[in-house]
């Protein structure tokens, strides 16, 4: 048997890594990741886009977001009593009704009114809203084509009004006198009572004749503010 020898044997060993070249690998590695991530949120994004803007759309947004405003700053009913606004002027609020009080030299001028929600159908509401905006923004008025004349005549209907008689008035005014002279604290508060039961008084006995006359108001206004126009104002689209 013929055996094979080397005088040496020799091992070869594998090349290896440098120790720099994990680092380096895993450095590009998070920079390609951060690539493809800024890439896929904007790179792929359009460099520029093209916005269309309906002028009509900017027109009725515009408009209904005054009527929004104007909606959200309507009073609610506040609870009877008087309360003192200013200098020489005082609101009275009844159940259904208010009163405005302001200090002349040797009077007061009274002026009682129903609250809208007492004399104006819900169904009528948006009309009186759309009125109190006209009468006070001749900018809206103008978008919506309603002309000087038509905005005064606004102003001229008061469907809030309480058809009072001069007799019932000078009563109201009489009580009111005396709660302005009243001490503080149970007089005051007596004469307040006082002023306030005058009113409710009024409002109730003058309600059906006030009632019809809001009625024809209404009418007046539906003339000039016109269900066109009301979509307009409301931001509704306009029927087809």
């Amino acid at each position: 048997m013929v055996m094979l020898t080397t005088s040496k044997s020799e091992v070869e060993k594998k090349p290896g890594f440098p120790n720099w070249v994990g680092p380096v690998v895993m450095v590009a590695c998070l920079i390609a990741v951060a690539w493809f991530i800024w890439w896929y949120l904007f790179g792929s994004l359009p460099s520029h886009r093209t916005v269309t803007v309906d002028p009509a759309e900017v027109q009725r947004e515009t408009i209904r977001g005054g009527v929004r405003q104007f909606v959200n700053r309507a009073p609610q009913s506040p609870a009877p009593g008087i309360k003192k606004t200013g200098d020489g002027e005082w609101i009275v609020n009844g159940a259904n009704s208010a009163m405005s009080v302001r200090k002349q030299k040797e009077r007061y001028r009274l002026r009682p009114f129903y609250y809208r929600s007492a004399m104006i159908s819900s169904s009528d509401q948006p009309l009186i809203i759309a009125q109190a905006r006209l009468k006070n923004d001749d900018a809206m008025a103008k978008q919506l084509g309603v002309t000087p004349d038509q905005v005064k005549a606004l102003k001229q209907i008061d469907v809030q009004a309480m058809k009072v008689a001069d007799k019932d008035l000078a009563d109201a005014e009489a009580k009111f006198a005396d709660y302005a002279k009243a001490s503080q604290g149970e007089p005051q508060k007596l004469a307040e009572k006082n002023v306030v039961a005058a009113l409710e008084a009024i409002a109730k006995s003058t309600l059906e004749v006030s009632k019809s006359a809001a009625s024809e108001g209404v009418a007046k206004i539906k003339q000039i503010i016109t269900p066109e126009r009301l979509d307009k104002l409301s931001g509704r689209p306009a029927p087809k």
